[in-house]
């Protein structure tokens, strides 16, 4: 994003709204594996290991490009939204290529 993207900021921008940090956390990749693994284990650890690199490395990432965003545009209301629930963590949730309750979770 800094190295793409920063430069379309100008003074005047007033609303900047960027998601960010899912990617650098292995989102999809961990994902993929939640739904396809042979093991709740094997999904356990790609969730143990994206969770522990967003709290050591991404919020260093974090800081420098919201920075960079004030740099670019200083006035702009930045706005981040969350990530959507993707699952329904209701035990009865069957539908087909939906990790288990145990995953969802």
């Amino acid at each position: 994003m800094l190295a793409s993207q920063i430069s379309a900021l100008q003074p005047g921008t007033d609303l900047v709204t960027i998601t960010i940090g899912g990617n650098d956390a292995g989102f999809g990749p961990v994902l993929r594996t939640c739904t396809a693994a042979d093991s709740d284990d094997t999904c356990f650890a790609a969730v143990d290991a994206a969770e522990s690199f967003e709290r050591s490395a991404l919020p260093d990432r974090l800081s420098r490009t919201y920075a960079a965003i004030r740099r670019a545009a200083s006035h702009a209301q930045v706005v981040v939204p969350g990530s959507p629930r993707l699952f329904d963590p209701a035990p009865s949730c069957t539908a087909p290529q939906v990790p288990n309750g145990a995953r969802r979770t």
